[in-house]
């Protein structure tokens, strides 16, 4: 709490000189004191800056030159009321504020040093402190923290905005009685001892209210008029029966002036007050309660019950005065520091030529430009996984063929290569049926061909049925599950019977042009030993078919569970 160093009467203040950070407040009816604000220091005092905020500062500083610094670090009153306005939110302080300002304006009181206020209303910085850029950052350091943390720190009524200082109830809530040494504690001696002073018209006053709030009938109000007369002029109080001097053994005597002087102990004034305080913030249900006064002993204790009613406003009011005015000065003080700092900025940006605003832009482009990066990355890291997905698949699919399928696949292949393909001279001109044509009917699994290509449709020659080479082989076009044996080509003269290359033909078309040929060729035929030693295959041929048949169904099945759970991860 801010100190309270001196006192002087209302018409004395022209001739008041005031010093740095100090601020007359009202006391009473016409006293004034003296408020400190030396020793409690403003919310602007910030630590030195240094370092890299000092080294960011100074470029900004040197930026400017002498007179656009000035000019900077000027907010007229027009702009400095609105801010006002907008962050302090309890009615009481900010109209505190904005007293404070126009008084600073008119009276020209350092109170607030290093800021002044001009009398045409324009709030600066004092010349010699501007001229110093350490000084300045350190001012204007903080200035948003500054200010927040002042007003969030204020203690707000539950039921409005207004702080607890500017409550109607802000005295219920904690006595007066518990913080009354506050304010006398940051009094000096020669203040308490002015405000221990009380005029007898003053009290007089107070015993006139008091004895006609609590009905006191007129014997008793007689005897506490005569208590009051024996405390403002002691001319025989010995010789009045009932009389008890050790109750205003702490209090003197002033005939000549008019008044009383009440000793400045601590224990003394705080006996006055809790005397007081139930009578001023008690209930009003002892208004109507008659109060008797049968002794003068009794009516002494109620006259020092109005000394204490004295001395508990007149302190009250000084707390009150000395805590909006603190309140005040510092609000202020944060306000006016962060309207420079921001006038400040203006000015630099400006000069720059880019602005916050245009920065904020920037930023905010460049964050949606990584979004959208990010979403792109997000969108080509999900296809590649499908990509990985679908290679693991078929990888797995070419791992699962059975060795039959492999050495069928080699097979047909073999055949497919056969060197009789290129010799025209003599043609295959029979087509054999390994036996499953009829098995081809009574399945309805998945259709496997091994034989999709051109080359597949034409007549392969069979190991034993080219005689330049005496190689064995079967053209096995696999149709819904079915190995069909198509043709094979005579020796030294292999002719494909497959007039399309790009349709595959059926069987019963196949033998129909090889039946026509034999009619045309008599010497085109197929030898009875190699006849005979597909037969002696036939068995052979349909285990492997029946083992490529499973191992194909097995693979299928894995590969599905693999993809549902694939899925459901």
């Amino acid at each position: 709490m801010a100190r309270l160093t001196n006192y002087y009467r209302s018409e004395e203040i022209p001739y008041v000189t005031l010093a740095r950070r100090q601020l007359p407040i009202i006391a009473g009816h016409d006293l004034m004191m003296l408020m400190d604000l030396n020793s409690k220091g403003l919310a602007i005092d910030n630590p030195p800056a240094r370092g890299k905020e000092l080294d960011e500062f100074t470029r900004k500083y040197n930026i400017l030159s002498p007179d656009e610094l000035k000019t900077s670090l000027e907010v007229k009153s027009a702009d400095l009321i609105p801010i006002i306005s907008q962050t302090v939110q309890c009615v009481g302080c900010r109209r505190s504020v904005e007293r404070l300002f126009y008084q600073l304006m008119l009276s020209g009181h350092h109170t607030l040093d290093p800021l002044v206020i001009k009398t045409n209303g324009i709030l600066t910085i004092a010349e010699d402190k501007m001229k110093v850029p350490r000084f300045v950052c350190t001012l204007l350091r903080r200035h948003n923290s500054t200010l927040s943390a002042l007003l969030d720190n204020q203690t707000k009524n539950k039921k409005n905005s207004r702080c607890t200082l500017h409550s109607l109830d802000s005295f219920r809530s904690r006595p007066f009685s518990e913080t009354w040494r506050e304010i006398w504690g940051s009094m000096k001696q020669r203040c308490r001892e002015e405000l221990s002073v009380i005029e007898t018209k003053e009290l007089l006053e107070i015993l006139e209210n008091y004895l006609r709030k609590h009905k006191f009938c007129q014997d008793c109000r007689t005897k506490v008029e005569k208590a009051y007369t024996l405390l403002v002029d002691d001319t025989n109080s010995s010789k009045e029966k009932g009389f008890v001097s050790a109750l205003y053994s702490n209090i003197k005597q002033c005939r000549e002036h008019k008044h009383i002087h009440l000793l400045t102990k601590a224990d003394f004034i705080e006996s006055l007050i809790k005397r007081a305080e139930p009578e001023i913030i008690g209930s009003n249900l002892m208004r109507q309660r008659e109060r008797h006064a049968k002794t003068l002993e009794i009516a002494q204790e109620e006259v020092l019950t109005c000394v204490g009613m004295c001395i508990y406003e007149r302190l009250r009011r000084i707390y009150i005065s000395l805590r909006e005015e603190e309140r005040a000065c510092q609000v202020l003080a944060a306000v006016g520091v962060h309207a420079l700092s921001r006038s400040f900025d203006t000015a630099v940006e400006q000069k720059q030529g880019i602005s916050k605003l245009e920065l904020l832009c920037q930023e905010m482009s460049r964050v949606e430009k990584a979004k959208e990066h990010k979403k792109e990355q997000k969108k080509l890291k999900k296809k590649k996984k499908k990509s990985v997905k679908k290679n693991q698949e078929n990888a797995f699919e070419a791992e699962t063929k059975s060795e039959p399928e492999v050495e069928i696949e080699d097979e047909l292949n073999d055949l497919l290569n056969c060197p009789c393909k290129s010799n025209s001279n003599n043609a295959c001109s029979k087509s054999i049926d390994g036996g499953y044509a009829s098995e081809n009917s009574q399945t309805n699994s998945r259709t496997v061909s091994l034989l999709n290509s051109p080359e597949g449709s034409e007549v392969s020659c069979s190991d034993g049925l080219c005689n330049h080479e005496q190689q064995s082989g079967i053209d096995m076009a696999l149709n819904n599950d079915t190995y069909n044996l198509n043709n094979f080509e005579k020796p030294h003269d292999c002719r494909h019977y497959v007039k399309n290359q790009n349709s595959t033909m059926s069987l019963q078309q196949m033998l129909d042009g090889l039946q026509a040929d034999e009619e045309k060729e008599t010497d085109c035929y197929i030898p009875d030993e190699v006849v005979l030693e597909f037969k002696n295959r036939e068995n052979k041929i349909k285990q492997l078919r029946e083992e490529l048949r499973e191992n194909l169904r097995q693979n299928f099945d894995k590969m599905c569970k693999t993809y549902v759970r694939n899925c459901n991860d």
